[in-house]
């Protein structure tokens, strides 16, 4: 199916209106004018009518007596607010004898045309040769003769015929010029819509270079600004993206090559495959974890509030998570050390996705730690209040604001996606993640209101 472009849309739209409002003025302002000719001439007639039913026609009149009294009759009768003048005829069925300045040829015609047995209080229009006509047909006393009454509404027709095709002219030439401005109008539209469609296709096609374009109308200048700022976000997340493939490939193709290794040494009996076992193990675990992490991105902006939420003691959740990494503490000769609140620390969460967070927080404090690593978890001003803190060195101060960075990765760090799953986990939550750190050591703290 073909589409209709905007210009088209906006032009046929613009004169259907224009349309409509003429013909509306139009039909208004002939029914008006009717209704005026009507209302006037049936007035006159009427009058007429009137006053011819008060007369009584003798038969022994002559007939120029009986029109000079006719006459003499509608001489003081004041003209219609039309500027049209009842005038009349007898008709005695061959012959038309006109009163004051009636036409015969026009008498004669209305004769034939006019219904002579019509109602006398019927008023009849007429159309001759001549132009159009009201009358009323009165019988007389005398014998197959007819009073006829007319009014001659023509001209009032014919005004009103003028004033029509100059409505029509004016319709005209305001079509064209609404044709004119809205072709311009569209033009001022689509062709902007084009380019920024352009510029979409060029985004489509990796091209994350910002529109140089500019508009006069303001949407349009904001359509393209947020297109702009949105290109800037895929070009900064399609680098994101890029620099995440590669570390992550650099991560897993670190223990991969460990496990090979290993399995290699066990195979040839160069290495003593308890030890092999244990280092291939390790580096699994590792490497699950790492894909673990890395599912949870690939699924995190998906997440939403729909996730189960269900009361948990905080102070139990991050007492489980440090357990479970004891054993990698122990590795390194740390110890945890607890400052908890006596009482209950329940907030609605997400158990298994807190969990994440805390183990995240744990396992990189696992990675710098010297000595220690204190948690916290505490309620203050109706928040829980959790802090992950270790004795490690200081984090660079360039580093420091994006260490919560989408495949951020510091010095030494993995595959840079642990602590922004921590950041997106409590978000969801409505709480907040902030780091500090210094020559004492680094905390990660996070508040759940």
């Amino acid at each position: 199916m073909t589409k209709r472009t905007l210009r088209s849309r906006m032009v046929f739209s613009l004169l259907a209106l224009i349309g409509i409002a003429f013909a509306a003025v139009m039909v208004a302002f002939n029914i008006s004018v009717q209704q005026y000719i009507d209302a006037n001439a049936k007035q006159e007639i009427e009058t007429a009518r009137a006053f011819m039913a008060g007369e009584s026609i003798l038969a022994e009149e002559t007939r120029p007596q009986q029109e000079q009294r006719f006459a003499q009759g509608f001489r003081n009768h004041p003209p219609n607010p039309i500027g049209a003048e009842v005038e009349f005829f007898v008709w005695d069925g061959e012959t038309a004898y006109t009163g004051r300045d009636a036409d015969p040829e026009t008498a004669a015609d209305l004769a034939e045309r006019v219904n002579l047995w019509a109602p006398a209080d019927e008023i009849q229009t007429v159309r001759t040769a001549d132009g159009a006509f009201l009358t009323c047909v009165v019988n007389l006393d005398v014998q197959d003769e007819w009073l006829i009454l007319y009014v001659d509404i023509t001209p009032m027709e014919n005004f009103a015929s003028n004033i029509n095709l100059q409505l029509l002219i004016i319709m005209v030439a305001v079509g064209a010029a609404a044709v004119a401005v809205a072709w311009a109008l569209a033009s001022s539209v689509s062709k902007p819509i084009e380019q920024i469609a352009a510029f979409a296709e060029k985004i489509g096609g990796s091209d994350f270079s910002p529109s140089p374009l500019t508009f006069r109308d303001r949407e349009l200048s904001d359509l393209l600004r947020v297109m702009n700022a949105t290109a800037a976000q895929l070009e900064a997340y399609d680098s994101d993206q890029k620099t995440f493939f590669q570390n992550v490939s650099h991560e897993l193709k670190t223990p991969l090559m460990t496990i090979r290794c290993n399995a290699e040494g066990i195979a040839f009996h160069v290495m003593e495959p308890g030890e092999s076992a244990e280092t291939i193990m390790s580096e699994t675990d590792r490497l699950g974890g790492m894909i673990d992490d890395i599912l949870y991105v690939s699924r995190m902006d998906t997440i939403t509030e729909s996730e189960v939420l269900e009361e948990c003691d905080l102070r139990e959740v991050l007492s489980n998570c440090a357990e479970s990494q004891r054993a990698a503490a122990d590795k390194r000769g740390l110890s945890f050390v607890y400052d908890f609140s006596p009482e209950p620390v329940v907030k609605a969460v997400s158990e298994k996705s807190i969990q994440r967070a805390f183990s995240n927080l744990i396992s990189n404090a696992i990675r710098y730690a010297a000595d220690e690593i204190v948690l916290t978890c505490q309620e203050k001003d109706g928040k829980a209040v959790i802090d992950v803190w270790n004795d490690g060195p200081a984090i660079a101060p360039e580093a420091l604001p994006h260490v919560f960075e989408r495949f951020f990765k510091g010095a030494d760090g993995q595959s840079g996606i642990g602590l922004s799953i921590v950041k997106s986990v409590v978000e969801k939550l409505g709480g907040s993640v902030r780091v500090s750190s210094g020559d004492g050591g680094t905390g990660f703290t996070i508040e759940i209101p």
